[in-house]
């Protein structure tokens, strides 16, 4: 099958959408189909990677990678994106348009009414959700309901929409979008990286670390990790924080040393995905602060992979279980995750068998070749103007975007 995966982001990237895009491209093509990706002119790699990457038309001096849209984007790179889509359809005789985010969507619609080829939009999460979280300058209430507004309509402009989690796709339907237009995929992470046994978990030699990992977006709760670890780290005076990422620091820089905790803070670039595992596998438990998710955050994927205990709040870990494969809170409050954070440190036992269920459950239900087995079966329907079934949810996978 000739497939077309839209980037509405840059890509690739070592996070969140990008990762999910790559993930899916690979397997599709590891799988037999023949996979474009269509992407902005901004990410690298591309001879490295064994389908081809057609970008769109760009401007030298734009560089931008941070999550979110800019006008820029939308009034430049959105036109020239979409065109390059028209494009490789028609060379490449693609059969389906696999389109993630709604850039990726508008993108891709063109094509739809000018060649007739079906569009999937992948739904990450909702604009209602995460557009409070930039920084545009109007009021929380607005952006909120012009993100409503825009989850209301846009994924009509689809014929199928996969989205990311049962929340998502329950949020679909509340804002009246059919059922049976909507499947429930969540993501993956490569085969290769659970292939073999888990990483061992083995400590830094620095006491016990609490590592985040991903970047430092607004929505990802960083100062609400910072004041938790504040009570953390009266509680236990070893205990150091490492943040792996790409983003600088310097926003929360004067929080940090308003709290006292500065020096006790690692600020470190992620390694390569094929060192990951072995990274976070070096710390006493693994957090992720962000206070809600629509969908499910990559970042919960690689930690469930590492072996080691997670603590995060429960509206972002959605697939996760109470004192199963997790620690989850329920407060979306400083306070409260030091009190998850310590309850884990505290009982060594614990967080050794939390890590080893979540590995167990990676391993057995979460890699992307699972995953694209049902995106296969979609795929086929789809192209054969067959009716979606009756049932939307996906069968192999009970949680997945965002970074």
């Amino acid at each position: 099958m000739r497939i077309a995966l839209v980037a509405g982001c840059p890509f690739p990237w070592p996070r969140g959408t990008p990762a999910r895009i790559l993930g899916m491209a690979q397997a599709l093509h590891q799988a037999g189909h023949e996979v474009h990706v269509i992407a902005y002119p901004i990410g690298d790699l591309d001879q490295q990677l064994p389908f081809p990457v057609h970008r769109s038309l760009g401007l030298p001096f734009y560089r931008r990678t941070a999550p979110g849209a800019d006008p820029l984007r939308l009034a430049w790179f959105l036109p020239a994106l979409a065109a390059t889509v028209a494009r490789v359809v028609a060379w490449q005789r693609i059969e389906i348009v696999h389109a993630h985010h709604y850039e990726g969507l508008l993108a891709a619609w063109p094509a739809k009414r000018l060649h007739g080829v079906p569009v999937i939009y992948d739904a990450h999460t909702t604009l209602a959700g995460e557009l409070p979280y930039y920084r545009l300058g109007v009021p929380r209430r607005c952006t909120t309901a012009v993100g409503r507004s825009l989850d209301k309509r846009l994924p009509k402009l689809a014929d199928h929409i996969v989205a990311t989690s049962q929340y998502i796709a329950d949020e679909l339907a509340r804002d009246g979008m059919p059922t049976d237009r909507v499947t429930v995929v969540g993501n993956g992470i490569e085969d290769t990286l659970v292939a073999g046994p888990a990483p061992e978990s083995r400590p830094d030699g620095t006491g016990e670390r609490i590592v985040y990992a991903g970047n430092l977006a607004g929505y990802q709760g960083i100062d609400t990790l910072l004041e938790a670890f504040t009570l953390v780290a009266k509680a236990r005076p070893g205990a150091r924080l490492t943040l792996l990422t790409d983003s600088s620091f310097d926003r929360f820089a004067p929080l940090a040393e308003r709290l006292g905790i500065q020096d006790r803070i690692d600020i470190e670039p992620p390694p390569p995905p094929q060192a990951l595992g072995r990274r976070l596998a070096a710390a006493s438990l693994l957090v992720n602060p962000r206070a809600e998710c629509p969908g499910y955050p990559l970042k919960l994927l690689n930690y469930m992979a590492a072996g080691r205990p997670i603590v995060s709040f429960r509206d972002s870990a959605r697939g996760l279980t109470q004192d199963q494969d997790a620690w989850l809170v329920d407060e979306p409050t400083p306070a409260a995750l030091a009190r998850g954070m310590l309850a884990v440190l505290d009982r060594p036992d614990r967080g050794a068998s939390l890590g080893r269920s979540a590995r167990e459950r990676v391993v057995a239900e979460l890699t992307w070749s699972r995953v694209v087995a049902n995106l296969e079966g979609l795929y086929r329907r789809m192209v054969a103007h067959e009716p979606p079934l009756a049932d939307h949810r996906s069968s192999s996978v009970g949680v997945t975007s965002g970074d």
